[in-house]
C-alpha cells in the first residue's frame, strides 16, 4: 500500500468506510386468525385477546355459513316458482312466454353454477 500512488490509496480507503445493510421483513397470513406467535404477542397486551380473536372468527364463520344456506334456499324457492310459472302459462296457451321464463329459470340455474366453480377456483389459487 505504500508504493501505491496517492489517488490508489484514498480509493481503497474509500472503499473500506462502513456499509449500512437495511433488512425488510413482511409477514403475510391468509385467514381470520393470526400465527401463533401473533396471538401470543396479543395476548402479551391483552390476555383476553387471542380468545375474543378466535371466537371472532368462529362467529364469522358460523355467519357465512347460515348466509349460504339461506341463499341456497331462496334460490331453490325462486327457480321453482320461476319454473311452475313457465309450466302454468305453458299449459295455459301462452307458450312463448312459459318458454321464455323457464329458460330464464334454467339460465340462472347455470349461471350461478359457473360463477360459483370460477370464484371457488380463484378463491384456492393463492
Amino acid at each position: 500500500m505504500e508504493n501505491l500512488p496517492e489517488k490508489q490509496k484514498e480509493q481503497q480507503n474509500q472503499s473500506k468506510a462502513p456499509v449500512k445493510i437495511t433488512e425488510i421483513k413482511q409477514v403475510v397470513h391468509i385467514g381470520p386468525i393470526p400465527p401463533p406467535e401473533t396471538l401470543e404477542r396479543y395476548g402479551k397486551i391483552n390476555p383476553s385477546f387471542p380468545e375474543r380473536i378466535v371466537r371472532m372468527a368462529e362467529k364469522e364463520q358460523n355467519f357465512r355459513h347460515i348466509s349460504y344456506y339461506i341463499g341456497q334456499f331462496f334460490a331453490v324457492i325462486i327457480v321453482i316458482a320461476g319454473l311452475g310459472s313457465a309450466t302454468y302459462l305453458g299449459i295455459n296457451g301462452k307458450e312463448w312466454l312459459g318458454g321464455t321464463i323457464g329458460l330464464g329459470a334454467l339460465a340462472s340455474i347455470v349461471g350461478a353454477y359457473f360463477y360459483s366453480q370460477s370464484k371457488n377456483k380463484k378463491d384456492n389459487f393463492v
